[in-house]
């Protein structure tokens, strides 16, 4: 727990392998889903929790990790979610994003006032109780979910995109379910840049783990590229370059920062690059 709150997914999740060796315990399969979730493995988490046998203490965590990762990969087509009866709050936005997602504006709407009406009454329990984590948790669900409200109204929806630019305060699982909107809305500018925008803020951390998380989410995006404006195109390479980098594949970044240049219009560099390669 300790390594999972200083954010070494990779160490806690050889704690827990240490201990599932031992005999299982209680939350030794949340936890590892935990581990997995923070490092990006949202398919193997995902996976993971889907075949486990779960006592009735994880079932919960255990199903609320599916939901998150399903919206969070853009997972609309596991159909066998809709057989959970869950009303925890990943379960509410994968419900809320797929009714978007197929067109039922109205359903989502009444998803969306619900599950605000109880993550009210659970901030109001986080205040009295003195819990500044549930009090923050709170808030960015309350936060998530006005984005989501804005998502379901035509005239405001490209607005959300546009309030989450710089992203350098915003919180990460803010950035990620405008990713997902992102999926949904079929715009590939958009795509890219809200790509870029949750690649930035993962790269914050400065962890190896991360880096190669948004490596994956930018790489998600790259069948975009070629329908994107000149200054989208030129922002998601120069962030392909500084993860390339973070992932200490040197060489590789500078080549890639130079194609940056080279390809913003910068020829006078190409016979430098020559030399510099080689």
């Amino acid at each position: 727990a300790l390594r999972e709150r200083e954010g070494d997914y990779l160490g806690s999740l050889r704690s827990y392998d240490v201990r599932l060796k031992r005999g299982a315990e209680q939350n030794v399969v949340g936890g590892v889903a935990r581990s997995l979730k923070g490092m990006g493995l949202f398919n193997t988490a995902e996976a993971l929790c889907a075949v486990v046998e779960s006592s009735s203490f994880e079932a919960e965590e255990l199903n609320e990790t599916r939901f998150e990762s399903a919206w969070r990969m853009c997972r609309w087509d596991l159909q066998e979610l809709g057989s959970i009866k869950s009303k925890t709050f990943h379960a509410n936005v994968f419900n809320i994003l797929s009714s978007i997602n197929c067109g039922q504006v109205e359903l989502a709407g009444e998803e969306i006032v619900s599950s605000t009406l109880d993550t009210i009454h659970a901030l109001g329990s986080a205040v009295e109780s003195k819990s500044a984590k549930a009090v923050r948790e709170h808030m960015t669900r309350l936060r998530m979910l006005q984005t989501l409200k804005l998502a379901t109204n035509p005239e405001a929806s490209h607005y959300v995109f546009e309030k989450f630019s710089p992203a350098k305060d915003k919180d990460e699982i803010d950035l990620a379910l405008l990713h997902s909107l992102s999926d949904i809305l079929e715009d590939p500018d958009i795509k890219c840049r809200t790509a870029v925008l949750l690649s930035d803020r993962l790269r914050d951390s400065k962890s190896l783990d991360s880096a190669h998380r948004a490596m994956s989410i930018l790489s998600g995006s790259a069948d975009a590229l070629p329908n994107v404006s000149l200054t989208t195109r030129a922002k998601w390479k120069l962030c392909e370059a500084n993860l390339i980098w973070d992932v200490n594949e040197r060489r590789a970044a500078v080549r890639a920062a130079c194609e940056v240049v080279l390809f913003l219009g910068g020829s006078p560099l190409e016979m430098q690059w020559k030399q510099l390669t080689g």
